[in-house]
C-alpha cells in the first residue's frame, strides 16, 4: 500500500475542485449543503483509492463516476431520512416536492380542498386507494404505513412510487394540468 503523499494529493484535489464543485452544484440543484456534503465524499473516496488512481494522468472520468455515485448514495440517504422520520409536509418542503395543491384547483371547480382530495382518491385503482389515503391524507410515514399494513418497506415505497405517479396523471386529466 503506497502512502498518500499530503501535498501532491492537496494539489491533485486543488486541480479538480473547482470543475467537481461546479458539477455538483448543477447536478444537486443548486443545494449548498448538499454539493459541499458530496464533494466531501468524493475527495474521501478519493483518499481511500488514492493507490488505484493514476494521478499522473486524466483521472477527471475516474472523478466524474465517483461525484455520480456519491450523487446518487446522499439523495437515496435524504429520501431514505425523510421518507421515514420526517412528516410529510417537511419532507415536501426539505426535497422540493409539491405533491397536490389542491387550494389551486378548489377555486376553478368550486369544491372544496377535501372534496378534490377525495375525488383524486376514487379515481385511483382499488389497490392504491388506501395507500393514497394513508401517505396523502393521513400524512403517515413510509414506516408507519409499512407497520399498519404488513407490506416491506421496499416494497410499500415503489407502490407508493406507482399511487403518486397514478394520481398525478389522474390530476391531469382531470383538470387538464
Amino acid at each position: 500500500m503506497r502512502m498518500v503523499d499530503p501535498q501532491t494529493f492537496e494539489r491533485t484535489v486543488r486541480k479538480y475542485q473547482r470543475m467537481l464543485v461546479g458539477y455538483l452544484w448543477r447536478r444537486l440543484g443548486y443545494d449548498e449543503g448538499l454539493t459541499l456534503e458530496t464533494f466531501d465524499d468524493v475527495i474521501c473516496v478519493l483518499y481511500r483509492r488514492w493507490d488505484d488512481v493514476d494521478v499522473g494522468g486524466n483521472i477527471a472520468p475516474w472523478l466524474f463516476r465517483v461525484a455520480d455515485n456519491c450523487i446518487k448514495a446522499n439523495v437515496r440517504k435524504n429520501e431514505r431520512y425523510y421518507s421515514r422520520h420526517v412528516p410529510l409536509d417537511e419532507a415536501r418542503g426539505a426535497l422540493g416536492r409539491d405533491f397536490i395543491s389542491a387550494d389551486v384547483y378548489s377555486e376553478d371547480s368550486g369544491l372544496t380542498e377535501e372534496e378534490l382530495v377525495e375525488k383524486v382518491r376514487d379515481s385511483l385503482p382499488e389497490g392504491m386507494r388506501d395507500l393514497f389515503a394513508y401517505r396523502f391524507i393521513e400524512k403517515k410515514t413510509i414506516e408507519e404505513i409499512s407497520e399498519l399494513t404488513g407490506i416491506p418497506y421496499s416494497t410499500l415505497r415503489y407502490r407508493l412510487m406507482k399511487t403518486e405517479a397514478a394520481a398525478r396523471r389522474n390530476i391531469r386529466e382531470m383538470f387538464g394540468d
